[in-house]
């Protein structure tokens, strides 16, 4: 999991958005992004009923293409 991401590049225009844009986007179906960090796949994801706050988080694919 990465909870420490707070911002991504998305990945149609380049332009960098926060959790809160990307959850927005995302419910648009737009749902590529990367860490503007280390340049990963990430997805964002909302607060979960269990406590989980709002992230961004690797995704499997990307983490498959780095093993």
């Amino acid at each position: 999991m990465s909870k420490n991401i707070h911002t991504a590049i998305n990945t149609w225009d380049s332009n960098l958005v926060t959790i809160a844009q990307a959850l927005v986007l995302r419910d648009f179906g737009f749902n590529k992004f990367k860490c503007d960090a280390c340049g990963e796949l990430v997805s964002a994801h909302k607060q979960s009923t269990t406590g989980s706050k709002v992230h961004f988080e690797k995704s499997i694919q990307s983490t498959s293409e780095h093993q």
